[in-house]
């Protein structure tokens, strides 16, 4: 059975680091060298800091991601929700973005889903990957886990919802709720996200989510990672572990596969 829970997130202040524009960027592996530069320049607050620091000859870029983490909550750069929620997560896009196609051609997409923890499990017959890891990532990542001990990034994980009733439930709390975070990305792409709080919603989310069969779209790496990082501090707390400790969820962003917003981009290859 898959396990998910609400959890109070830790979000920009944005009355101190301007519009969310400037300080989000794309995940940390599709980040070329150009636009490592591009986002670092565009602001000294910009997350490729955390999810790539950029580091001096024999200096730590993880020591210095953590440092830079813990330095932002602490001067309230960075802030944590009071209470715990599900964070409803919309994305629009163009898909002349993508392949530049003729006007009379181009389609809008909107994909819609859901930011939750969901419990890793060492055993479990109800998260599927499809992807072999590759130990230098998986390294990078565990080194980036264990110094700043926070999910930068949520994994991609996709769910079957053949009868709407995530779509359902979506619809009908964004109508009649007012987006915490709007704004359009560097990639044009327009991302709206809602704080869920109320007890009955929340509690039809987990009740339809550990029903499921998950599929990780993206983040094989860094769902590795984290079990590894479990199994590291069970062992350190011996007796003391109970399984409901922080270390044991990863962040996950959690999509319908029937979405209509769904959409593979092709990829070169040189063989």
């Amino acid at each position: 059975m898959v396990e998910i829970k609400p959890f109070p997130a830790v979000f920009y202040n944005y009355t101190k680091v301007g519009s969310p524009r400037k300080v989000v960027c794309p995940p940390y592996d599709v980040i070329s060298v150009n636009q490592a530069k591009f986002y670092r320049k565009l602001s000294r607050y910009n997350m490729i800091n955390l999810t790539l620091p950029e580091v001096r000859e024999r200096q730590n870029q993880y020591k210095k991601g953590a440092f830079i983490f813990y330095d932002w909550l602490k001067r309230g750069i960075l802030l944590q929700d009071d209470v715990p929620a599900i964070y409803f997560y919309r994305q629009e896009f163009r898909i002349d973005r993508i392949y530049n196609c003729g006007s009379n051609r181009c389609r809008r997409f909107i994909r819609a889903g859901f930011i939750a923890c969901l419990k890793l499990s060492d055993t479990s017959d109800s998260i599927y990957g499809h992807e072999h890891t590759r130990i230098e990532p998986k390294e990078d990542r565990y080194k980036l886990l264990i110094n700043v001990q926070a999910n930068l990034e949520p994994i991609f994980v996709l769910f079957s919802d053949a009868r709407h009733t995530f779509q359902d439930i979506f619809k009908r709390y964004t109508r009649r709720s007012r987006p915490i975070i709007s704004f359009c990305d560097q990639e044009g792409i327009a991302n709206t996200l809602w704080r869920l709080t109320e007890p009955l919603i929340l509690k039809q989310l987990i009740g339809m989510i550990g029903r499921q069969s998950l599929f990780i779209a993206d983040g094989h790496h860094r769902y590795e990672v984290s079990l590894n990082y479990k199994r590291l501090m069970r062992r350190r707390l011996g007796r003391n572990f109970s399984g409901e400790e922080d270390f044991n969820y990863i962040m996950t962003y959690f999509c319908p596969m029937q979405s209509t917003g769904l959409f593979v981009r092709s990829i070169h290859r040189l063989v």
